[in-house]
């Protein structure tokens, strides 16, 4: 298994089951992830969250893709959102919000220190 690998927001990726299920081709973690993570209004397949981890631009799940933290830090070249001068912005917060993430924050909040 890979490095601790930090996404742009603060998600500690290969901590993820989609990114282990994905680097390891566990078919059924995949599943169970893809179900999981489900919605009656909106169904995950486990194709759907095929993931190389987004810092590296390979493969992401579909929703992923579209990530504005994520889409922000690779223009502005930075390894993740805790070395922007502008962190931590609206679209960073906005994510931890709607997912109610705060170890993301915690761990880029560390990141931050360490810019200082």
């Amino acid at each position: 298994m890979a490095e601790k690998m930090l996404a742009y927001c603060g998600i500690v990726c290969s901590e993820c089951p989609a990114f282990i299920g994905t680097q390891t081709n566990n078919r059924e973690m995949l599943a169970e992830t893809a179900q999981n993570w489900s919605r009656p209004e909106h169904k995950i397949a486990p194709e759907d969250i095929l993931c190389d981890g987004c810092t590296t631009g390979k493969r992401l799940p579909k929703f992923c893709a579209g990530c504005e933290p994520r889409k922000c830090a690779r223009e502005r070249q930075l390894a993740n959102c805790g070395w922007c001068d502008e962190y931590p912005c609206t679209k960073l917060t906005g994510l931890w919000e709607m997912f109610n993430l705060k170890e993301p924050k915690e761990r880029l909040d560390e990141v931050r220190r360490g810019v200082k």
